[in-house]
């Protein structure tokens, strides 16, 4: 329920533009970058249809009933009626804005069931629970509070949900850093710098390769957060840092991610000391600038959309993902192939950067085996063969 609440919160409501309506197909997260969403009528995207079905689900996991228990997993504005015991409970709560709920018994005549209220990581083990007034000797169970009573109209439950700053670090790297308030997913709002004239369009790949900006680094120390970043708005949860943005000395405001829209942000941060950032050059962000600069064309195998519009045609190939290093691939074998088409730049010398994974070697099916060794041909021309033997093994290149 931590996971299904974070998946809620930050990422199925950020994909919403509040003002139109309109869904994203994917939810960026490239630094300095934007929410791109869809037209009303020239882009029904597969993932529109998910965003569509959304709204309505949202009420799906408030509550869990099994017999006797029921479970409070969210912290939501909703009301739950129990038919089978003629029983009625509603909850209040402005959450995430306020850190605390209340579950009211709207009907019930003396209903013995046990309430348990799901204890968020985010609290660090410090929910409270007053039962009409009096705090109650509760017991902790799975990682939920459980309440057993019988249950009368008019009964009360308060519940004080502690929350505070707190950072999540990027698996992949632990300079990459999130800001955190409870559940919520802080991103730093960054304005319309060379922004495009709309972002609802029918083509979600046509800004792909829009322009970013730069994006400062946080100098400052990740163990004091609260002495670098405080909340100046506690109803919509605004928070503003101390002129820690370098090089600049930039302050950066922060706002819940799902409110964030129609301008460019960063959720992901590079937060270090005054002496790694010093000796940090991002040579990341450098490498992909340049080939993001010079890009024409890009598409991603195993991307059901990029493929369908780049008119994939194949035979006796294959495509799936590789999680070791967090990409689609394609292949074909025997006398199979797979073709798609890209735009060029006619007035310009056009070049085609191609990305293997650096472990592919000979494969063995369970028919036969195949070596790695194929032509790249533009319009039946050869532009090049290639073979791969686990030249550098483990990565991309």
């Amino acid at each position: 329920m931590d996971y299904y609440e974070n998946a809620l919160y930050n990422h199925i409501l950020a994909s919403q533009d509040p003002d139109s309506g309109m869904k994203t197909y994917f939810v960026s997260t490239q630094p300095g970058h934007f929410k791109v969403y869809c037209s009303p009528e020239d882009s029904f995207w597969c993932c529109t249809g998910t965003g569509m079905e959304n709204p309505a689900r949202y009420t799906q996991n408030i509550y869990h009933l099994h017999q006797d228990d029921l479970y409070v997993n969210l912290f939501i504005p909703s009301q739950i009626n129990v038919r089978e015991k003629q029983m009625i409970i509603t909850q209040e709560t402005s959450f995430p804005a306020a850190n605390k709920t209340k579950l009211v018994v709207k009907k019930a005549d003396g209903v013995p069931m046990t309430l348990h209220i799901r204890i968020p990581y985010w609290t660090n083990g410090g929910l409270k629970a007053v039962v009409n007034g009096k705090r109650v000797q509760s017991v902790e169970k799975n990682g939920y509070l459980a309440i057993h009573k019988h249950w009368n109209t008019g009964d009360c439950i308060e519940i004080d949900l502690p929350m505070k700053l707190h950072i999540y670090q990027a698996k992949d790297d632990a300079k990459k850093s999130v800001l955190m308030y409870g559940p919520v997913v802080l991103a730093g709002a960054l304005g319309r710098e060379n922004f495009p004239e709309t972002d609802i369009l029918a083509d979600h790949l046509a800004l792909n390769n829009h322009p970013l900006i730069d994006v400062p680094v946080l100098v400052a120390d990740q163990g004091q957060l609260d002495q670098w970043v405080k909340c100046i708005d506690k109803t919509s949860l605004v928070f503003q840092t101390k002129p820690i943005g370098q090089p600049g000395n930039k302050e950066i405001t922060f706002m819940p991610f799902y409110n964030v829209h129609h301008q460019r942000y960063s959720v992901y941060w590079y937060v270090m000391t005054e002496k790694e950032y010093l000796d940090f050059t991002d040579e990341e962000k450098e490498k992909q600038e340049i080939i993001r600069r010079i890009t024409v064309d890009a598409v991603q195998p195993n991307e059901q959309q990029q493929e369908i519009e780049h008119h994939l045609k194949k035979e006796n190939s294959y495509s799936g993902y590789a999680s070791i290093v967090h990409r689609g691939w394609r292949d074909s074998r025997g006398d199979g192939f797979f073709s798609y088409e890209m735009k060029t730049e006619p007035s310009q010398p056009m070049y085609l950067l191609v990305t293997y994974f650096g472990s592919d070697d000979t494969f063995q099916s369970e028919e036969q085996t195949y070596e790695r060794n194929f032509e790249i041909m533009i319009d039946d021309q050869l532009l090049v063969r290639q073979q791969l033997k686990a030249n550098h093994p483990g990565r991309l290149f």
